[in-house]
């Protein structure tokens, strides 16, 4: 599909966007979520009894408790719930303040959300990154992919192939 969160939510959910998912991609810090009445693949590989971890690059709703990975059945979440976030401090749409070619100085104004609005990034806020129920105090600052391969890499070495299990590693070194 042309967006990456409704292409998201048809793998998650098994549902072509248009039917009962969204076409395109919703606006950051919106009351919007995939509909709860789509249950989600992790949810049904939980009672099926697999672990389910879900890793990167969220996007499907995180306006309530329901919405987010946990609520959707994942047993673990690491990574960011909006729709893109530096890759080098997880600062939500801190990338798209610094003019191009130069990405090096993060320190700047993060503008596309509420909560991280006229804040500097990531020295007063503006950090997009959490761990299953919370903000992942004191683990931003590392490239994301490495953080994400890092955390993946920990949950296969303790699963030691004792329980069936699901992972979600959702990068997003892939849009630029």
């Amino acid at each position: 599909y042309k967006f990456c969160s409704p292409s998201r939510a048809a793998f998650l959910t098994g549902r072509v966007p248009g039917h009962g998912i969204w076409e395109i991609n919703p606006g950051d810090a919106t009351e919007v979520g995939v509909n709860l009445k789509a249950t989600m693949l992790p949810a049904m590989l939980k009672r099926a009894g697999y672990k389910t971890h879900q890793i990167g690059k969220w996007h499907q709703g995180f306006y309530a408790p329901p919405f987010t990975p946990r609520g959707r059945g994942f047993d673990s979440s690491f990574g960011f719930l909006m729709g893109g976030a530096d890759h080098f401090n997880q600062c939500h749409a801190c990338v798209t303040a610094i003019p191009p070619p130069d990405y090096t100085n993060h320190s700047q104004t993060c503008p596309a959300s509420t909560y991280g609005c006229n804040v500097t990034c990531p020295e007063q806020g503006g950090v997009d990154l959490f761990r299953d129920d919370g903000p992942a105090f004191g683990e931003n600052g590392t490239y994301s992919s490495y953080l994400w391969s890092k955390e993946a890499q920990r949950i296969i070495d303790e699963n030691h192939g004792t329980n069936p299990m699901f992972m979600y590693l959702a990068l997003h070194n892939v849009h630029e």
